[in-house]
C-alpha cells in the first residue's frame, strides 16, 4: 500500500474514475483508453463538475456506438472551492 499526498488549490478538480471508462469498447474494439480520456477531461476542464461528468458519459456513449459495455464506469469528480 502507498500513501501519496497532493496540495489541491481553488479552481483545481480531483477526478477519480474506475477502469470501465478507460477500458470501454467501440464497435471496431478499439478501447477508450486513458490518453482520449485525459483529452477529453482538459478540454471540458472549464465546466462545471455535473457538466464535466454528463460530458464525459455522452462521449462515452457515442464511442461506444452501441457495443456491449461489460464493466461498471465510475466517475468521480469533485472541485476544490475558495
Amino acid at each position: 500500500m502507498t500513501e501519496e499526498e497532493l496540495d489541491l488549490e481553488a479552481g483545481d478538480r480531483l477526478v477519480l474514475y474506475t477502469d470501465g471508462l478507460t477500458d470501454a469498447l467501440a464497435l471496431d474494439g478499439g478501447r477508450f483508453d486513458r490518453v482520449r480520456l485525459k483529452a477529453l477531461l482538459q478540454t471540458a476542464a472549464g465546466q462545471g463538475t455535473d457538466a464535466l461528468c454528463a460530458a464525459v458519459f455522452s462521449v462515452l456513449g457515442r464511442y461506444q456506438a452501441g457495443a456491449e459495455q461489460y464493466d461498471d464506469m465510475t466517475l468521480l469528480v469533485m472541485g476544490v472551492e475558495a
